[in-house]
């Protein structure tokens, strides 16, 4: 895992101040439901079915929150310039590696919040995103993840999405 500071694009930064901002309308929603439910039994919480399933989404909500507004705390914010020479991987690089037993990938390396996994968009603190920042083309770099370690060739930097 990585322990550096998590990189966030701007865009990256506003996902997350949207995610945050969604969690916490939902969090009144099931603030006003837990009361609504104690309401309906004379205050009679400890039975209440409803009240503890609304507790128990509201402290779901509140953890949820609190980790995101970490992320955004302790992340470092960084400008992606589609303008600059990709001679090696940077934030908003597409680059596709080929790993040593021949399965070949493209991917987009991105800033936290900005993960989409099904289009191939990676963060630049997962496993594979830390292993890739910093690489240039042609160069063999190794991979640990879970005590399996991986080899993989960067193919060539495609480009980079602003």
């Amino acid at each position: 895992m990585n322990h550096g500071p998590a990189l966030i694009t701007v865009t990256g930064q506003q996902r997350l101040r949207a995610d945050i901002e969604r969690l916490r309308e939902r969090l009144r929603d099931v603030i006003r439901q837990k009361a609504d439910a104690a309401a309906e039994t004379a205050n009679a919480w400890h039975d209440n079915a409803g009240y503890e399933v609304a507790q128990a989404e509201e402290h779901a909500l509140l953890q949820r929150i609190a980790d995101l507004e970490g992320m955004l705390h302790r992340s470092t914010l960084v400008d992606i310039d589609p303008n600059i020479a990709d001679d090696h991987v940077r934030l908003g690089s597409r680059v596709e590696v080929i790993f040593d037993d021949g399965e070949v990938l493209t991917v987009t390396i991105r800033g936290i919040g900005e993960v989409d996994l099904e289009a191939g968009v990676i963060s630049a603190s997962s496993p594979l995103g830390a292993a890739l920042l910093n690489a240039h083309a042609g160069e063999h770099r190794t991979l640990a993840v879970q005590g399996a370690v991986a080899g993989f060739t960067v193919v060539r930097i495609v480009g980079r999405e602003g």
